[in-house]
Order: structure tokens, then sequence, then C-alpha cells
């Protein structure tokens, strides 16, 4: 079901460094990282590696090398920040990853802690030792452009990531999405931030929050944390081995639900409402088919004719949806799910003389609606 591996920043500590060199590492300590990425090529999957851009820690070889051409140093972490305006600082960093990349042969590289690039205080102003640039966007996206031609005349098909904000006005040109935001928030904060970036970013996907998922949780609180998230890209953190087979089920059943659903989520029109509400209510369609989801109490206005199915997800903590019917004496077939995507309930829903009314849906589940006879 999944379709590569990412391993996050802290791979480096599988591999030892050599002592007082610029960044070499011993050959022998690779064994681990190829063991894993041998494994990641027995199952079919892509490796792609989190790797920070910017920073130099406490490597004397280049910190001697490039004495003077830092934008600012960060105490606490003990790390500089190269000044990519320099050509050489930018030709080293492209080596680095270019060598690397031949090295290792992996997949494909996840750039992080682009934004270290900007010197929003701290800065070390330095004099001029032979910038070839003014402003620091046009140097990163030199430096992008120049990382993109290295790295694809090694290995035409390497996937590129971007992580954190973007920097520069040029590198949304790059990218296959666009990052959001990290951190540990509630469903409802989640869910604002990715309408707020579907809104922003357009065509772009949007990278979600990290959705982290603990054993002790249920199985419908762990869908409602997807089901925050399932209009950009799910984005999940957990330990395989200590979940309980509901959780599993649950996490299995909506990344299928996401995947399946691709087309409409991404290449359909996208209409969340109500915004002083936090956009209790989200909508997605095209031709063939149209999902809501509903956080809070909101009523789903049902058409007359159905041409085609809707799928409204019920991401309350209350079991019911309101619907509104056009008119008397329609009917429509029904099937509920559960937060697992089990089928608990089918039958024909009829207006019985009323045009509003509710429907018992298991909260994080769903129900799915088809014109009726």
């Amino acid at each position: 079901h999944f379709k590569s591996v990412l391993v996050d920043d802290g791979w480096q500590a599988l591999v030892k460094m050599k002592i007082d060199t610029a960044y070499l590492y011993e050959e022998n300590s690779f064994k681990t990282m190829n063991l894993f990425k041998q494994k990641c090529l027995n199952m079919g999957l892509p490796l792609y590696l989190w790797y920070s851009y910017p920073f130099i820690g406490g490597n004397p070889v280049v910190l001697k090398k490039f004495e003077g051409k830092y934008i600012r140093y960060r105490a606490p972490r003990q790390m500089y920040v190269l000044d990519p305006r320099y050509a050489d600082v930018r030709k080293y960093l492209v080596s680095t990853y270019a060598n690397f990349l031949k090295a290792w042969q992996f997949d494909g590289y996840w750039f992080d802690f682009l934004k270290g690039f900007y010197p929003r205080e701290g800065a070390i102003i330095d004099e001029d030792k032979g910038r070839d640039f003014v402003s620091i966007d046009l140097a990163v996206d030199t430096l992008y452009a120049d990382m993109e031609a290295r790295l694809k005349a090694i290995k035409p098909n390497i996937f590129m990531g971007q992580v954190f904000p973007v920097v520069g006005p040029n590198l949304v040109s790059y990218q296959n999405f666009l990052t959001g935001f990290v951190g540990v928030e509630n469903t409802q904060v989640v869910r604002e931030k990715m309408v707020n970036n579907r809104l922003l970013y357009g065509k772009y996907t949007p990278f979600m929050e990290v959705v982290a998922i603990n054993p002790r949780e249920s199985a419908e609180d762990i869908a409602r944390k997807l089901q925050s998230v399932l209009f950009g890209n799910p984005y999940l953190s957990f330990y395989v081995s200590t979940l309980p087979e509901a959780s599993k089920q649950t996490i299995k059943f909506w990344l299928d639900y996401w995947k399946k659903n691709y087309n409409v989520i991404f290449d359909g029109n996208f209409e969340p409402f109500q915004v002083s509400r936090f956009y209790p209510a989200i909508r997605v369609d095209n031709d063939r088919k149209t999902i809501y989801m509903v956080s809070e109490d909101y009523t789903i206005n049902l058409p007359a004719s159905l041409n085609k199915t809707i799928d409204v997800i019920n991401s309350k903590v209350t079991g019911n949806v309101q619907f509104m019917l056009s008119r008397s004496g329609v009917q429509y077939n029904y099937e509920i799910f559960n937060c697992k995507g089990e089928s608990t309930e089918k039958g024909i829903l009829k207006s019985k003389g009323k045009n509003l009314f509710d429907i018992i849906v298991p909260t994080a589940g769903f129900i799915r609606i088809s014109q009726g006879a």
C-alpha cells in the first residue's frame, strides 16, 4: 500500500564520520544502511533520505574553508549557516549531494530546513568576499536549479522533495508538492491549515501535518486524525509492531480510501464551507463522485436526481448526519460504514413527507448515497 520509504534526518547516526575530513564517511559503516536499502529494494519501494541543506557543524576542515562565508551562527545547536550568495558555497553543496548520491545510490532527497538560509535575527554582517548575488532568494533559487541539473545528470528520475516553507519565488516550479507545517495540534487546527493550504497553493498538493498515532488511541480517534488531512497528503508516524489490529485496519482503510479517491480529491472541485466556523464542512467533487466531510453539525443538501455517488464522512464526535431533500417523495439507496470501513447497514432513504432528517452514522465512519429506484 506504500509507494516509498522516507528516512528522517537521524539516518546519520547509522554511519560513522571520518574525523577532520570534509564530511567523509567510513565505508565499513555503510553496512546497516546498505542492508536497509536492500530491504526497500526487495519490497519494490524507492528510498528517500531527509537531508538538511544550509547547516555546517563543527567540522574544522569545512569551517576553515568557508570562513567568513556564513549568514549566521545558531548558538544552541552550534551550527553555522552557509551563505549561498557565494559561488564556491553553492558548488560545494551541489558536489556534496552529488557525491553522496553516487556513493549511496538511493532514489531521492527530501531537502530540509531551507528556511535556515534566512537571517531573520543574529545575522553575521561581514565584508563581501566575492558574493555574486545580493539577494538570498535568487541565490537559493540558483542553488536549487544547479542541484537539480547535477543530480538529474546522475539519476534522471531522482525524486527531489522540499520540506518546510518555500524560500524564494521560483522554487515552486521545481516541486511535486509544497510543504505545510509540522507540530502537534488538535484536528480542528490541522483541518483549518489543510484547507488554507489548498486555497493558497492551488494545483500544488500541500504536504500535511505529521499525524502521530498512539497504540492507546481508539480506532475512531485515529480515523478522525486521518480525516483531518484526508484532502491533503497524509503523513503518518507510528510503530506498526505495537498497534492493535483495529488501529491497523483503520489506517489501512483510510489510506486506501485516499488512494482510490485521489482524482476527485485533487483534480476535482474543492470547496470548504463557513470559514467563520473553521470549515465545519468540506466538499470535493467531479463528474463521477462527491465527497463531503463534516466535523460539526451541518446540513447536507441532496438533489432530487443523483447522477453520481455521494460519500458523507462523519468526522464529528456524535453519530448523526443531517440531510435536506430537495422535495418530498424522493428515495435514495444508502450504505453505512464504520471507521474501519466495515459495512454496518444498507437500505433505502425515503423522505416520508418531510425534507429535513437525521441519519445515524457512526462517528468517524461515513454514509454512501446513490440514486434509488
